[in-house]
């Protein structure tokens, strides 16, 4: 762990980002205060955005934030003249897991580090983006001439650009341990001090593939405990305020709900039974089962109830969030619309009639008259109090 006595302000760096992605814009933003940042995308439209002073991701944080360091933003394609002057390089590109390859797919990051090896830049590339373990070593292998760190990140969808500048830890993966410029770098954004971790880049990788998986874990013991509680008739918030009440346990991540989602869980949980390849690991390899199962446990209970039309309210993962990925009610819609069920969706963001063979009504009103079931998978409104609502929030908290 890195001594705080030996952190500096930094300042004036030339820094650049690849991927307009949550990870990608709230780490750039962050450095944009004191630095120069330019982001690479090849999605022109995302360009466009940041180049107006408009952050391309709902989020109430990022929008701020880019207002406000609007002077020190640009973006654009790719740009050897620019990657030449940089001090800095963070790639935060997609790594969706590919279930043909059982690995993440990193062919994009692999394309961008080519791109960047054939400029030969004096910068370090800081990887930012969730790779499989071994990874960043191999890609250093590949091409010496690169100075490759990994860094991971551990935000939340929906209050990204908060952890960013809040950070619960700097985990740096590094061969070379002279990385204090980018420790004092990372360090200069945060309001919080936070404790440094410096390891080997599979180290790093292992923390936070594990992190996840490990939380990925508790989502799915705790809704468990509620499928229990469901079919034997017994009060779940009872049962789980008894158990969260040993400090052992505690009360973070115990709310029920219809399973983990979004981007990172789902694939990073994968990713980690992937890299054990083994029955030994019975506890990691039973996680992403379990919360297939949770659907089809909620699924049996729903149908109990023998409802015409049900309604899903909506369906993103997090709040102030505009992210669909693998959203835990969409799924669940689809294995009731499997079962002969009428589904639709109440949700602002999509504007298309329909989404995943399922019909969206945009009007609250009409799509509050039509169900005669609605599935909420956090109550953040007071919503529907004559309808049947069917939720497993008991806290009624993210």
């Amino acid at each position: 762990m890195l001594n705080n006595a030996s952190r500096k302000k930094i300042e004036d760096n030339q820094i650049l980002i690849f991927g307009i992605g949550y990870v990608g814009l709230a780490t750039g933003l962050s450095l944009s205060e004191k630095n120069e940042v330019h982001f690479f995308d090849v999605d022109e439209k995302k360009i466009n955005v940041i180049n107006a002073g408009r952050s391309p991701i709902s989020e109430i944080e990022l929008s701020n934030r880019i207002k406000e360091c609007s002077v020190n933003i640009k973006a654009s394609t790719f740009s050897k003249a620019v990657i030449l002057n940089a001090d800095y390089i963070f790639l935060a590109l997609p790594t969706n897991f590919d279930i043909t390859l059982n690995n993440f797919d990193t062919s994009i990051i692999e394309t961008v580090l080519k791109q960047i090896d054939d400029c030969r830049p004096s910068a370090t590339i800081v990887l930012k983006s969730t790779v499989p373990i071994g990874f960043t070593s191999k890609m250093q292998k590949k091409y010496p001439y690169l100075r490759l760190v990994f860094v991971p990140e551990f935000l939340r969808e929906g209050i990204s650009m908060s952890d960013t500048i809040n950070p619960s830890r700097l985990v740096v993966g590094s061969f070379d341990k002279k990385n204090d410029h980018l420790i004092n770098l990372l360090l200069s954004v945060s309001l919080n001090h936070p404790p440094v971790y410096l390891c080997s880049s599979a180290e790093a990788e292992a923390i936070k593939i594990f992190s996840n998986t490990y939380l990925a874990s508790r989502v799915a013991i705790f809704n468990e405990i509620d499928s229990f509680c469901l079919q034997n008739d017994l009060d779940a918030k009872s049962v789980i305020n008894g158990i969260s009440a040993d400090p052992r346990i505690g009360n973070m991540y115990n709310n029920p709900s219809f399973g983990y989602g979004g981007y990172c869980l789902p694939k990073d949980t994968l990713q980690a039974m992937a890299s054990i390849n083994s029955a030994e690991f019975s506890v990691i390899n039973s996680i992403h089962e379990s919360n297939k199962n949770r659907i089809n446990i909620l699924a049996k209970e729903i149908l109990k109830k023998a409802p015409k039309i049900v309604g899903i309210y909506k369906p993103v993962m997090k709040a102030g969030s505009d992210n669909l990925r693998e959203s835990t009610s969409i799924a669940l819609g689809k294995k009731l619309s499997s079962e002969g069920l009428e589904v639709v969706i109440y949700e602002p963001i999509i504007y298309e009639s329909e989404h995943e063979g399922m019909r969206v009504i945009s009007e609250l009103s009409e799509f509050t008259i039509n169900c005669d079931l609605i599935l909420a998978n956090r109550i953040i409104d007071p919503l529907f109090e004559e309808k049947i609502l069917f939720t497993r929030d008991i806290y009624h908290v993210e």
